[in-house]
């Protein structure tokens, strides 16, 4: 159970500490496409990351007694995976997918600061896209092999 409703809440929120989507543009410009390894073991470790962080809020129920102390105690781990997820280099071929997700995954961490988005709806959304499906099964592919993604159940295919 815990581990669903942190793969639920990662996807909702999938990769980052909240901080500027898909990070700076003219940097963006310029820097060389990552592999598909690099790309693969920044989102899994990132993934891992999250996953035991919301493990560990997960095993204080006493401290989740509202929907406010559960938006406050997941509120951090989801920002760290947004930014994450937003400085991880992807392939040329998935740039504009990761980009676009990025952006939704900060967007999604601010309504949830916020307060605009309850943590008990976030566990119902997915603000990232489909990963195409020939690029999500070569990224299963490399990720089959990657520690952090066996250890989080990381997907590339889900939605």
């Amino acid at each position: 159970m815990k581990r669903g409703l942190a793969s639920l809440v990662a996807v909702m929120v999938v990769a980052a500490a909240c901080g500027g989507g898909g990070g700076d543009q003219k940097q963006d410009a310029v820097r060389k496409p990552g592999t598909d390894g690099e790309f693969v073991g920044a989102v899994c470790a990132a993934y891992r990351v999250f996953t035991g962080e919301v493990d560990a809020v997960l095993k204080r129920p006493d401290q989740l007694k509202t929907a406010q102390d559960v938006t406050e105690k997941l509120s951090p781990p989801v920002s760290k995976l947004a930014t994450a997820f937003a400085n991880a280099n992807p392939p040329a071929d998935i740039a504009g997918w990761h980009a676009q997700a990025a952006e939704e995954l900060t967007a999604t961490v601010e309504r949830l600061k916020t307060g605009k988005l309850d943590a008990a709806a976030a566990l119902g959304v997915n603000p990232i896209p489909a990963v195409p499906g020939e690029v999500a099964g070569r990224l299963n592919g490399v990720a089959a092999n990657n520690t952090d993604c066996r250890a989080s159940g990381f997907d590339f295919a889900r939605e």
